[in-house]
């Protein structure tokens, strides 16, 4: 051993210890600005049988408690998160603010119906009644082709997601297997190399429990276990397994299937709980809001359809024509909304739209058109025993409420996940100031190292030359 070796130990990996020293310090201000990196620092220690300082291998302050906290709120920021994007898309298929939505064309269309009770015969108001109509049905057409297109949106964030939760499995596997590596190597800089994949893997399971709900296990081998969806396993040492999205039935009101591959080659398990995270929130979000939305609207759009088209075949034309539906009849419920239009015999005729509930009152009887007029608004012409209309503003009711529990549950979680990853952070981030003065103490301590070590050697030289 040499005489600086002897004064400071060099631990295991062959270094001088300030070299070492100056390493984890180097490291620690290179990774000042990594997510999830955690402070090294050496440890000192007696060294047995010789004088002397021991560096033991270097470690970071890792409060595991805090991590599954932080892990834990980051899963429901993530829940929250994953349903507000759903909610977005379908607020901007329900907003009425512009006037022009499903609710105000209700409205308008059963203005138009008022309008035309004062004079029946009149062709300018026969010609409203159509064009507000053709809105109306052009309105359901409309919200939804949007919801349509917000299922499409829905789908490909869940599968955008799981990717990414498949990605980030394979990359805790691998890390799994270079700290498996890494702890059997000796010395300092395999220690500081290890302390960097433990903050990386550490890192990407925070992410990874913002997309799903993960529980972590520490293992004795230094690896980290990861299970989702009620105890399914994701990842076990350098083995990993994959969140399959899929679709049951026909789209877009088709209902969404997660599973978890087998590591042993076996079927494709089932969660036995929800999932949870973003990917959970975007599920539950398409499921109240989204599939259950467009059910909705086509379940509007066929009885509305049904219960005007009898009204209207039961009154006479100027014509004196009845039996004659308003709108194109509908076949089933599934895809209402999307196929409803006025019927052609109305839009080339105008004389077809039955305004009197009798033959004999034409062509001023305007007694069916008062019945066609508060069909939007009689209770009990929707299976639920709402009318239409409020069956619609009940929906959009429903969504604003969503939104707004999604909206605050993202403000609330995410205030909590910055104050704990705050107060993680004071525990084991990097500070500048703190590695400036580690490396000035280590310097300091250095110099006073080779002054001893100067004078030992003129010690020495003396004893020679008396001894001579």
């Amino acid at each position: 051993m040499g005489i600086f070796s002897y004064i400071i130990g060099t631990g295991t990996s062959g270094l001088s210890g300030q070299r070492a020293m100056q390493q984890v310090v180097s490291t620690n201000i290179a990774n000042v600005n990594t997510p999830g990196y955690v402070r090294q620092r050496m440890v000192f220690s007696a060294q047995s049988g010789i004088a002397g300082v021991g560096i033991q291998p270097s470690s970071g302050p890792r409060n595991r408690l805090l991590m599954d906290h932080i892990g834990m709120v980051k899963g429901q920021l993530g829940f929250h998160d994953g349903s507000n994007r759903t909610l977005s898309f379908v607020e901007s298929a329900t907003n009425e603010l512009d006037g022009i939505g499903l609710g105000p064309r209700m409205t308008e269309f059963r203005e138009n119906l008022n309008a035309l009770t004062a004079d029946p015969s009149n062709t300018a108001l026969r010609r409203e009644v159509l064009n507000g109509g053709k809105k109306l049905a052009f309105a359901f057409r409309n919200i939804r082709r949007q919801l349509t297109d917000a299922s499409e949106t829905s789908h490909y964030e869940m599968k955008y997601a799981a990717a990414e939760i498949n990605r980030m499995a394979e990359e805790v596997a691998g890390l799994n297997d270079l700290v498996q590596n890494q702890e059997m190597l000796v010395g300092d800089t395999g220690n500081v190399e290890l302390q960097e994949l433990v903050s990386r893997r550490d890192e990407l399971i925070s992410q990874l429990s913002e997309l799903a709900d993960v529980t972590s296990v520490q293992q004795k081998d230094g690896t980290t276990s990861l299970y989702l969806g009620g105890g399914r396993l994701l990842v076990q040492a350098d083995l990993f397994n994959e969140v399959k999205v899929s679709n049951i039935g026909n789209g877009p009101t088709y209902d969404i299937n997660f599973t978890i591959t087998s590591t042993d080659g076996g079927p494709d398990l089932d969660p036995v709980k929800p999932i949870g995270g973003q990917i959970g929130g975007l599920r539950d979000a398409y499921n109240s809001a989204v599939r259950d939305g467009i059910n909705r609207v086509d379940e509007i759009a066929f009885e509305f359809v049904e219960e005007f088209n009898a009204r209207h075949q039961s009154g006479f034309g100027l014509n004196g024509a009845t039996g004659i539906d308003f709108f194109d009849p509908i076949a089933v419920q599934d895809g209402a909304a999307g196929s409803m239009v006025v019927a052609n015999v109305i839009d080339d005729d105008l004389d077809n739209i039955a305004a009197a509930t009798a033959a004999g009152n034409l062509p001023g009887g305007n007694g069916n058109l008062i019945s066609l007029a508060e069909c939007m608004t009689d209770i009990g012409t929707m299976p639920t025993g709402e009318s239409f209309y409020d069956a619609w503003v009940d929906y959009r009711a429903d969504i604003t409420q969503q939104i707004q529990r999604a909206t605050m549950g993202v403000q609330t979680e995410r205030a909590t996940a910055e104050q704990l990853e705050n107060l993680f952070q004071n525990e084991a981030g990097v500070s500048l100031d703190e590695e400036m003065v580690m490396m000035s103490q280590a310097k300091t301590a250095f110099d006073a190292a080779s002054q001893v070590i100067r004078a030992a050697d003129e010690m020495a030289q003396t004893v020679l030359m008396m001894v001579r």
